[in-house]
């Protein structure tokens, strides 16, 4: 995705870019795809210290638990169904 970027030193920009994805890929209810980008978000953040805000490491480990706890919810089965297979 933003390897070219990167490669160039370019990390402010990538991170512009990583921004614009995730929240397209968060009204699109694509959140496995924003995990993805959080990932890279907090690899250029703590390998380059772009020092882009204050607390961002924060605020990205936040947002990555969010993502997850939404995700794992999303895969639970419902309570009917788990009860069904432990009657037969």
């Amino acid at each position: 995705m933003p390897t070219c970027c990167t490669t160039k030193g370019l990390y402010r920009q990538a991170l512009d870019l990583l921004a614009k994805t995730k929240e397209r890929a968060l009204a699109g209810q694509f959140k496995s795809l924003a995990l993805e980008i959080l990932e890279f978000e907090k690899l250029i953040e703590g390998q380059y210290i772009t020092r882009s805000i204050e607390g961002r490491a924060q605020e990205l480990a936040e947002q990555t638990l969010a993502i997850s706890r939404a995700l794992s919810q999303t895969h639970e089965f419902p309570i009917w169904r788990s009860s069904y297979t432990a009657s037969t």
